[in-house]
């Protein structure tokens, strides 16, 4: 492990350039909660949030001040972030978070104005965020996007989401995919065309996407700097999640196995069993099936690690 590392990172599927100082330990970092009864978790870069079990409200750890800092108004928004609220679903980019609540109503929060002052209006079933994107999908309809795209350049080339319903959605950096109720992919943005088969989930990271087919089997297209391709491994598998270069997945009997970047002991997945993954810049978290705490493995230096 170098001593000081810069590196320009996709975190949480999102691009940032900043500053990585290693663990002060100098060893990886793993962590399991001492809480426990936890329904989801969502990781992304220097907070993590996860929802309750029994009445699915959320609480956050890490550097909450720092979305203040970094929040392109100076506006107070702490103040903003929805705590109490019953959650559906959520979903982070890097230093912002967005959710359904349980009427299926969107909201965001975090550091990038574009993204919380702009989000639609009526019920929607998925959700997905990026650093500068934000795409929800109702349960008839197109995906509706909002936010300024990469760097706020406008939408990247070939953005062209379909104008079907879809059953879930994935946005990374210039690219996202759709999973389409037939069991197909339609991709849009500069990562090209969707893989043929047929697939039941998709998630993103900073320039590559993975799939999991109907036969459990996972298949991974786009940059593959980081052995996030070519690295995809044998088996089946019933969930993954993409951080922002590495991806890791789940078997039938909550066994992780992680591949791609290899630093910060990313791929040093923790013993099952697990449930529902999510990664981050450069950690993941994952629930515990057998008494629903939290486990998070890789990169803890903003104390993003729940307790």
């Amino acid at each position: 492990m170098r001593s000081a590392l810069t590196l320009t990172l996709i975190l949480g599927g999102c691009y940032e350039l900043f500053d990585l100082e290693p663990a002060a330990s100098g060893a990886v970092d793993e962590q399991r909660s001492s809480s426990s009864g936890w329904a989801w978790v969502e990781a992304g870069r220097e907070v993590t949030c996860a929802t309750s079990s029994t009445d699915a409200t959320m609480e956050c750890w890490g550097d909450m001040d720092g979305w203040e800092e970094n929040r392109d108004t100076g506006t107070d928004h702490l103040g903003q972030i929805p705590w109490g609220v019953s959650w559906g679903s959520l979903d982070s980019g890097s230093c912002e978070f967005c959710g359904l609540s349980d009427a299926g109503e969107v909201t965001c929060w975090g550091c990038r104005v574009d993204l919380t002052d702009d989000a639609p209006s009526g019920r929607f079933e998925h959700i997905e965020t990026s650093l500068w994107t934000a795409c929800a999908a109702p349960a008839s309809g197109p995906i509706q996007c909002w936010g300024t795209h990469w760097e706020g350049g406008g939408e990247p080339e070939g953005w062209s989401p379909p104008e079907a319903p879809v059953l879930d959605i994935s946005v990374a950096r210039e690219h996202a995919c759709a999973l389409m109720p037939d069991g197909t992919l339609s991709c849009f943005g500069s990562l090209g065309a969707a893989p043929t088969g047929s697939y039941t989930l998709i998630d993103g990271g900073e320039a590559h996407h993975c799939g999991l087919r109907v036969d459990g089997t996972v298949n991974c297209w786009g940059n593959d700097d980081f052995g996030q391709i070519s690295g995809t491994p044998s088996g089946t598998f019933v969930d993954l999640t993409a951080g922002s270069y590495h991806t890791c997945a789940i078997d039938s009997f909550g066994e992780v196995t992680c591949w791609g970047y290899d630093e910060y002991g990313l791929l040093e997945a923790p013993g099952g069993p697990l449930r529902q993954l999510s990664g981050g810049g450069t950690y993941t978290c994952g629930i515990r099936d057998d008494d629903g705490t939290i486990h998070c493995w890789g990169y803890n230096h903003w104390g993003q690690f729940p307790t």
